[in-house]
C-alpha cells in the first residue's frame, strides 16, 4: 500500500483512541485531556500528506490548530453536563517517522480554565505494504492547585496498524504512569469512504470507526462484614463496625465507542467534525455513571509544507 495510505490510517483509525487516548481516574476531576481530534491531532497533520503530490517522498509538515469538544470525558465516562473544551496546539512531523506534539487545554469545568499542557514525541515506521506501526511519549503539565491529586502525568504508547484499501484495524497500548500506574488496551477498525477533488475541495472524507477500550482501575468499595440479620444485630449491640474499605485493581471493558468523523482538506487547511457516542461500563465493584451520551467535536488546521528536512 502506499505510504500515504498508511499514514491515513494513522489519522483515521486513531480518532477511535481519541475518545480515549489520555484516560485517568475517573474519581479524580483533574483527568482529562479532551477528547476527539484535540489531543492527538498530530495525525490529522500526517493526514495533509495525503494530498501533498509527492507519495514517494513524503514532506515533513508542520501544523497550527484550534479545537472545541462540547463535553469532556474520561474513559467514555462523562463529568458534568455542559463541560465543554477548548485546545490549541502544534504538531510537527519529520519525512524521516519522527514526530513531536505540544498541545495546551482550556474548560469552563476548572479554575484556572487553562489546566493542561500535553506534550509529545515519537517515531513512526510505514515501510511495510499492509502494516504500521507507531510509538510516543507523553508529559502532561497540569496548572492545578493539587498536582498530588494527579493519577498519571505520563504515558508510553505502542500501536500497530493493518490497512487492507480503506479497511483499517489497529490495537494500541499505553502504560500510564505517575503517581500510579494503569493499563490500556484499545483495538479499533475504520472504513474511509473519501472523495478528492470535488467542487473545490481538495479532499473530503468520511471514516466511521468503532473501539473497544479494556483496562483496569484502582476501585474503592465497602464489604459487608456480617452474611445476615442475626450478624448484623450482633456486630451493631457490641460497637462492631458493619462494613470495611477495600481497596482493590479491577480490570475489564470500560467503554464502546461510535465515532462519526467528517474532514475536509481545502489547500492547506483541513476542517474536521465528529460525533462520538460513548457506551461506558463500569469495571467490577466501580461505582460511576453509566449513561449512553453522545458529543460533537471540531477543529481547525493549518498545515505549512517543507519542501526539505
Amino acid at each position: 500500500m502506499k505510504i500515504a495510505k498508511k499514514l491515513f490510517c494513522l489519522s483515521v483509525i486513531f480518532l477511535s483512541y481519541q475518545t480515549y487516548g489520555q484516560v485517568k481516574i475517573s474519581s479524580i476531576n483533574y483527568d482529562s485531556l479532551l477528547t476527539a481530534s484535540d489531543s492527538l491531532s498530530i495525525f490529522d497533520l500526517l493526514d495533509s500528506l495525503i494530498s501533498s503530490g509527492e507519495l514517494a517522498k513524503p514532506k515533513s509538515v508542520l501544523s497550527i490548530r484550534a479545537g472545541y469538544n462540547s463535553n469532556i470525558t474520561s474513559a467514555g465516562r462523562p463529568f458534568q453536563v455542559n463541560q465543554f473544551g477548548l485546545s490549541a496546539g502544534s504538531s510537527f512531523y519529520h519525512r524521516s517517522g519522527i514526530f513531536a506534539d505540544v498541545t495546551g487545554y482550556w474548560s469552563n469545568q476548572y479554575d484556572p480554565s487553562y489546566f493542561l499542557t500535553v506534550t509529545s514525541i515519537g517515531y513512526m515506521n510505514t515501510t511495510l505494504k499492509k502494516w504500521s506501526f507507531i510509538a510516543d511519549y507523553s508529559h502532561s503539565f497540569y496548572n492545578v492547585a493539587d498536582v498530588s491529586a494527579i493519577p498519571y502525568s505520563d504515558n508510553i504508547m505502542a500501536g500497530i496498524i493493518f490497512s487492507d484499501h480503506n479497511f483499517y484495524a489497529r490495537c494500541d497500548y499505553y502504560l500510564f504512569f505517575g503517581g500510579k500506574t494503569g493499563h490500556r488496551l484499545i483495538p479499533s477498525v475504520t472504513y474511509n469512504f473519501n472523495k478528492k477533488n470535488w467542487r473545490g475541495i481538495k479532499k473530503i472524507s468520511f471514516y466511521p470507526s468503532f473501539s473497544i477500550l479494556f483496562g483496569n482501575e484502582e476501585v474503592q468499595y465497602y464489604e459487608k462484614l456480617f452474611s445476615n440479620r442475626l450478624q448484623a444485630i450482633y456486630r451493631i449491640r457490641h460497637n462492631l463496625p458493619l462494613f470495611r474499605e477495600v481497596n482493590s485493581r479491577a480490570s475489564g471493558i470500560m467503554n464502546y465507542a461510535l465515532v462519526l468523523p467528517i474532514s475536509i482538506l481545502l489547500k492547506n487547511w483541513n476542517f474536521n467534525f465528529s460525533y462520538t457516542y460513548n457506551i461506558p461500563k463500569s469495571l467490577p465493584h466501580e461505582e460511576i455513571d453509566t449513561s449512553k451520551e453522545g458529543f460533537i467535536s471540531f477543529s481547525l488546521t493549518r498545515y505549512l509544507n517543507f519542501k526539505k528536512g
